[in-house]
């Protein structure tokens, strides 16, 4: 289950896809890569204060 968050829209206004991989190079593995992209850089920043 992915939300896909839309800048400016929260969370419960965007909607959920339910994705299924059906081989290589599809939208599950471009969201997969996205999101271990994104928590490589929270837990390199962690100690950050955010700034919003």
């Amino acid at each position: 289950m992915v939300n896909a968050h839309v800048r400016g829209v929260n969370a419960y206004g965007a909607p959920v896809w339910h994705l299924r991989r059906h081989g290589e190079g599809g939208v599950f593995d471009t969201m997969h890569h996205t999101q271990q992209l994104r928590l490589r850089h929270f837990m390199a920043h962690r100690d950050r204060p955010y700034l919003g």
